[in-house]
C-alpha cells in the first residue's frame, strides 16, 4: 500500500516549528513594527487542534490495524471544526475557548497513547521506539509543568523531549523503509526466478511445438509416397493396364482410387496445418462443380456407412438456375476437408 508516515511526519515537524517559532520572540524581532499579534495568535491556537489530526493521521498509517477508522474520522472532522472557527473568529473569542482546543488535544494524545500500548502487546514494527519516545516527551512536558511552577528546580526539558520524540519517528520511519527495500529486492528476485521459470516454459512449448510441426511434416510425407503407389495402381488397373476387369470390379477400385486420393488429402491437411504454424499457408483455388462435391460427399458416406451400419446416409443438390451442375472458385482440398470433417462428425455424432 501506498506509505504516507513521510508526509505526515515532516508536517508534524512542520506544526512544532510553527508552535515554538509563535510563542518564542522572533515574530517582534524579525517584523518590529508591523503588528502581527493577531496572526501569530492565531497560528499558535490552530497548532492545537491541527496538531492533534496531524499526530492521528501519522500514527494511522503507522499503525492501520491497531486503530479504528471511525474513531479516526471523528477526530479529523473535529480537529478541522476547531482549526476553522479559529481562523473565522477574532482573537478575544477562539482564545476564551482554550480548555476546548486542549481536551480535543488531550484526548487525541491518550488514544494514541493506548494505540502505542496495543502495538507494543502486538509486537508491532517500531512501537517500543515511538513508545519510548513518548514516553520521554510526557516526561520532559511533565518536567515543564512541575518546574513553571516552581515545585522542583531543574531546567525546561521539552526541547530535548522534542528532539527524543522525533528521533523515535524518523528510526520508525527509517526502519520502515529499510524493511520496504528488503521486500522490495526480495519480490525483484522472485520476479526473476519468475521470469526465469516463464522463459523457460516458453522456450520448452516453442521447442515442442517445433518438434510437433517437424514430426507431422515427415510422417506426412512418408504417408504420401505409398499412397501415391496405391493410387498410381489403382488407376492403372481401373483403365485396363493389366487386362479387362468386370465392371462391378472396376466400380469397386474406383472407389478405392477416390478414398486414397481422400486419405492423400487429408495429409494434405496435416501438411497444412505444418505451414499454418510458420504462416505458409496459402489457398490454391481452382474451378469445382457442385456436381463434384456432390459424389465427393457420396463416396466419403459410402466408406464411413461400412463402419456405421446401422445409419443411413441421403443427399438431395438443390439449384435453381439453369446450369444443372454450376461452377464456382475455390480450393477444392480446403472445400474437401471440410465436408470430410463435417460428415464424420455427423455418423459419430447422429
Amino acid at each position: 500500500r501506498e506509505e504516507t508516515g513521510y508526509l505526515w511526519f515532516g508536517i508534524i515537524c512542520l506544526v512544532i516549528f510553527i508552535r515554538l517559532f509563535c510563542t518564542s520572540l522572533y515574530f517582534e524581532r524579525l517584523w518590529p513594527e508591523a503588528d502581527l499579534y493577531s496572526w501569530r495568535l492565531k497560528l499558535e491556537y490552530l497548532t492545537l487542534p491541527l496538531g492533534g489530526v496531524i499526530l492521528v493521521k501519522f500514527f494511522y498509517s503507522l499503525f492501520r490495524q491497531e486503530m479504528n477508522v471511525i474513531i479516526v474520522k471523528i477526530v479529523v472532522l473535529v480537529g478541522l471544526l476547531l482549526s476553522f472557527f479559529i481562523i473565522l473568529s477574532p482573537g478575544i473569542l477562539f482564545t476564551s475557548y482554550l480548555f476546548i482546543f486542549q481536551i480535543h488535544l488531550f484526548f487525541c494524545v491518550l488514544w494514541l497513547f493506548y494505540t502505542v500500548v496495543k502495538s507494543v502487546r502486538h509486537k508491532q514494527e517500531g512501537a517500543i521506539f515511538i513508545a519510548l519516545g513518548g514516553f520521554l516527551f510526557g516526561f520532559t512536558g511533565f518536567n515543564d509543568i512541575l518546574h513553571s511552577q516552581q515545585v522542583i528546580e531543574t531546567f525546561f526539558m521539552v526541547p530535548l523531549g522534542m528532539v527524543a520524540f522525533i528521533f523515535s519517528q524518523s528510526a520508525v520511519l527509517s526502519m520502515r523503509f529499510a524493511s520496504t527495500f528488503h521486500r522490495a529486492e526480495k519480490l525483484n528476485v522472485e520476479l526473476g526466478e519468475s521470469n526465469q521459470k516463464l522463459e523457460d516454459a516458453y522456450n520448452e512449448i516453442v521447442e515442442k511445438e517445433r518438434a510437433r510441426t517437424l514430426f507431422f511434416h515427415n510422417t506426412s510425407h512418408e504417408l504420401r509416397t505409398p499412397l501415391n503407389g496405391i493410387l498410381g495402381f489403382t488407376e492403372l488397373i481401373v483403365n485396363g493396364a493389366f487386362g479387362q476387369i468386370p465392371v462391378k470390379v472396376a466400380q469397386q477400385v474406383s472407389k478405392v482410387y477416390s478414398l486414397a486420393d481422400a486419405l492423400k488429402e487429408q495429409v494434405n491437411t496435416i501438411l497444412d496445418l505444418a505451414k499454418s504454424k510458420k504462416g505458409e499457408l496459402q489457398l490454391q483455388v481452382s474451378q469445382i462443380s457442385l456436381a463434384e462435391i456432390e459424389n465427393q460427399a457420396k463416396l466419403l458416406a459410402e466408406g464411413l456407412m461400412l463402419k456405421f451400419q446401422e445409419t443411413s446416409f441421403d443427399v438431395s443438390v438443390n439449384w435453381c438456375g439453369q446450369d444443372k451442375s454450376p461452377k464456382f472458385f475455390n480450393d477444392r482440398e480446403k472445400i474437401i476437408t471440410i465436408l470430410r470433417n463435417l460428415l464424420g462428425n455427423a455418423f459419430k455424432f447422429k
